[in-house]
């Protein structure tokens, strides 16, 4: 029924560009930025649903909306629509990283030796139990499975951001968690940089590779921040405290940084 729907619509578009030479073709694929909108409407109205039956959290709601809209069901997002939604996608980690490294203490951290210890052995057992599964059970080679233990051994920053958001949680037990996910999401940048080299070193057979390229990386990384942490701190302090125009500095900075290192 929707397939002889649009083929009447594009019938009856054909008929029209005769006199209205304005027209374009027919729309043949939904625009990427109407999708993300229907994307994120669904998931909005999906998460209040859950929310208001089940007292479910409300971040669930976005991961079944992108199931039903990805492949698994719709399809409408497909492999051209997540380049072309790439940018945005890329703004909404680095506001979400920039949410995530504001809540680090790292004074605390030092200051407190079981919460030092404990992070250390949650991202140290992470990586390994990641590593090992990927080497013995996928069967990855060392380098690959190394990369695969950097990149996930990370918590989601996401998911409890919003539920602590959601759920207004506050109190030393929130703050832990909060810095395991914000040094957690830290740590797995840093050590993905260094497994770059052996990824390198093992594809390649050169040094200069292996070696260039996490320092172009991670250093490369370490200067945009600095200098866009740097020009928003200059430019913010210049504004009047806790105003509009200093949340829409943070996020010119954020857009900046990202395009650089797009760029870059």
């Amino acid at each position: 029924m929707l397939s002889s729907l649009i083929d009447a619509l594009r019938e009856a578009w054909t008929s029209m560009q005769g006199s209205l030479y304005f027209l374009p073709p027919f729309p043949e694929h939904i625009d990427a930025l109407a999708l993300l909108s229907l994307l994120l409407i669904g998931g909005l109205l999906v998460a209040e649903w859950l929310r208001a039956r089940w007292n479910w959290p409300r971040v669930l709601g976005y991961g079944i909306a992108g199931t039903v809209f990805g492949p698994p069901v719709l399809g409408w997002i497909d492999t051209d629509v997540l380049n072309q939604l790439r940018p945005v996608a890329d703004v909404a980690y680095g506001l979400l990283l920039l949410e995530a490294g504001r809540r680090l203490d790292l004074r605390w951290l030092l200051r407190t030796r079981e919460l030092l210890r404990g992070s250390v052995s949650d991202m140290v057992l992470s990586f390994m139990a990641i590593y090992w599964f990927a080497y013995l059970v996928v069967g990855l080679q060392p380098a690959w499975a190394a990369a695969t233990a950097a990149v996930t051994m990370a918590s989601a920053p996401a998911m409890v951001l919003s539920i602590v958001e959601e759920s207004r949680a506050q109190g030393q037990v929130t703050e832990r968690i909060m810095m395991y996910s914000g040094l957690g999401s830290a740590a797995s940048f840093i050590v993905f940089v260094f497994v770059l080299g052996l990824v390198h070193a093992q594809q390649d057979l050169t040094w200069g590779a292996a070696l260039a390229h996490p320092l172009w990386a991670g250093g490369g990384a370490a200067l945009v921040a600095w200098g866009a942490s740097r020009l928003t701190l200059a430019i913010a302090g210049q504004l009047p405290k806790r105003s509009l125009s200093q949340v829409f500095v943070l996020v010119a900075m954020v857009l900046l940084a990202v395009g650089i290192a797009r760029m870059l």
